[in-house]
């Protein structure tokens, strides 16, 4: 049987409960945990979102954890870029299939 991989997406989609806004440090903070905990991937958000979190997304991926940084995008190349520019070792990309999402 194979290994089981940890993936936690607390740092993206933790923030998209209603009234949960982590602050930058509070992210690098749980980040750290998570990586103490043996977590395999970090989800750590959304680069191309806006604010700080372009910045904050480079600055775990700067501590130097065990854990891979994952950086989250839609389909769109220039999402991609921006989470490469932050320095992650992995992307997630969404596709989207409703016409909402898909028209806008």
């Amino acid at each position: 049987m194979g290994k089981i991989k940890i993936v936690d997406t607390t740092l993206r989609d933790g923030e998209q409960t209603a009234g949960v806004v982590f602050a930058n440090k509070e992210k690098l903070r749980i980040a750290k945990m998570l990586d103490a905990v043996g977590v395999d991937q970090i989800e750590a958000g959304v680069p191309v979102m806006g604010g700080h979190e372009k910045e904050t997304i480079k600055a775990i991926c700067e501590l130097g954890l065990n854990a891979s940084i994952m950086g989250w995008n839609r389909a769109v190349i220039k999402d991609i870029e921006h989470s490469l520019e932050c320095g992650v070792d992995a992307v997630a990309i969404s596709i989207s299939t409703s016409d909402i999402h898909i028209e806008h």
